[in-house]
């Protein structure tokens, strides 16, 4: 697939420059629909000896929610509660009874 390494570049408050780190295919994919968004990211990195990180690898990255909360519910429902869309009754199924 092209001989080389996925790779993405990234910047934080914290560091003086953008830096640069590898990924797995896998990670690439997913990171892939978050482009150009705010990430929280973990990472593996080697420093020069001035502490600039010159290169590293990608071990995870969560992307940050905006500041639409309801997006962020639907990012939620989308990945974790879908089930619930079959679900007729959802008081019921919750033992909650309407009086």
């Amino acid at each position: 697939m092209g001989g080389t390494k996925p790779a993405a570049r990234f910047e934080s408050a914290s560091e003086e420059r953008p830096f640069t780190v590898y990924l797995s295919i896998d990670l690439a994919k997913k990171i892939g629909p978050f482009l150009y968004r705010e990430l929280d990211i973990v990472a593996k990195v080697h420093r020069d000896r001035e502490g600039i990180i010159e290169y590293g690898e990608l071990v995870e990255f969560i992307p940050v929610a905006d500041d639409d909360a309801t997006s962020g519910w639907r990012e939620w429902y989308r990945d974790y509660s879908q089930e619930w869309d079959q679900v007729k009754d959802v008081e019921a199924e919750l033992g909650r009874h309407r009086h």
